[in-house]
């Protein structure tokens, strides 16, 4: 991971040097699925459907920093949030 992502998205970069997995699923020119994933738990996830890569880490940068601060998990598809304690 380079400086520049560290410096654009230091919550998704922190919780990437803590263990967790950033996936972005699709198939062809699209993506579909975003999501932080940890220890096969998905921290968040959103549709991420028209989005552009830098919307998505924009998307996932937010909602890691909820986490990290707020201890807030996210399932945006299905419209369910809750806190971690």
């Amino acid at each position: 991971m380079n400086a520049s992502f560290r410096t654009l998205y230091p919550n998704l970069a922190s919780l990437v040097d803590d263990g967790c997995n950033l996936e972005i699923h699709g198939g062809g020119y699209h993506f579909d699925l975003a999501a932080i994933c940890e220890d096969e738990r998905q921290i968040c996830t959103f549709e991420c459907s028209g989005m552009r890569v830098g919307q998505i880490f924009k998307k996932l940068e937010k909602l890691a920093k909820k986490y990290r601060e707020e201890g807030v998990v996210s399932d945006l598809i299905n419209g369910e949030e809750y806190r971690v304690d």
